[in-house]
């Protein structure tokens, strides 16, 4: 407890220091994926020597009020969203101050910056059109051990959020609505919900823009993954210091998420008829299972 409100005094702190932020749209890069799925943890290593400006999570619309984004958006390419276009334009420009966005950051004269978003699976297609010069990480993590650590930590699924979008229904839902009304569980629940993201997200996979990361690849092999993560920023790797900075848990790990860390530790804690059905969800959505 005491360590939570030291930080969050340091917090405090430096979200209340001017920022000179001098980099341009050039200098932007973004690290996405989906709502525990390690981008925390990615962040911290690539901005290890806090080189970067760090944006933390801009399209929290609990957390930044008034933005204009909605949860769960799904955005068709063409879409018209000029609202939303000019406020990642000043984000991304580093046009942006807030207490939330800016927490974690500790680079007050930054040349470059990082933004980590977990919200934008859905609208990732359609930023790559508004933004052509914007270059994503996409971080994709075993979906058993997603949706187990959101029901753990006591997320609610939502899932009328996605069965309420139509374009979302007529583009990719209508032939699975059945399936997703039949998740019973939390767990079923956030599972298939990480599913219609990812299977949305895949058609951003099609761009050169886009770097597809597996988080176990990364854990197994830090050195090669960031290695090819720099490379896709190019920008010039240090591998100095790597192993500490690794072995550190993200700032938004808890202790009962930690327990979720294991190889194995899902399967123990998922029913045989959960897993079923996540296998299901999977071969219906035309997801590869490499996890189970």
């Amino acid at each position: 407890m005491l360590k939570y409100q030291i930080n969050k005094l340091k917090s405090y702190f430096y979200t209340s220091l001017p920022i000179e932020d001098k980099g341009g749209m050039e200098n932007v890069y973004v690290l996405a994926g989906q709502g525990r799925s390690g981008t925390t943890w990615m962040t911290e290593v690539l901005n290890k020597d806090n080189s970067f400006r760090y944006l933390f999570e801009p399209l929290n619309e609990k957390k930044v009020l008034g933005i204009p984004f909605e949860a769960r958006l799904y955005l068709r390419e063409s879409d018209e969203r000029k609202d939303l276009r000019d406020y990642l334009e000043k984000v991304l420009s580093g046009d942006v101050r807030h207490r939330w966005i800016d927490q974690f950051n500790r680079n007050r004269r930054p040349e470059r910056r990082l933004v980590k978003f977990i919200r934008v699976s859905m609208i990732l297609h359609w930023m790559l059109e508004q933004f052509p010069s914007l270059k994503v990480v996409y971080v994709v993590r075993n979906p058993y051990q997603v949706a187990l650590s959101r029901v753990t930590k006591g997320w609610p699924p939502n899932l009328h959020l996605l069965t309420g979008q139509p374009d979302l229904v007529e583009d990719y839902l209508k032939p699975h609505l059945d399936l997703i009304a039949s998740a019973s569980t939390p767990f079923e629940q956030h599972f298939v919900s990480w599913a219609v993201e990812s299977m949305v997200a895949e058609q951003s996979m099609k761009s050169d823009r886009v770097l597809w990361v597996y988080y176990e690849d990364l854990k197994a092999k830090p050195r090669e993954g960031y290695q090819s993560i720099f490379d896709f920023y190019r920008l010039e790797f240090d591998a100095d210091d790597l192993e500490d900075v690794l072995n550190r848990p993200s700032k938004m790990t808890s202790k009962k998420a930690g327990d979720l860390t294991s190889k194995t530790s899902w399967k123990d804690s998922v029913s045989d008829g959960e897993i079923d059905f996540a296998k299901r969800v999977l071969k219906a959505f035309g997801i590869d299972d490499r996890w189970a």
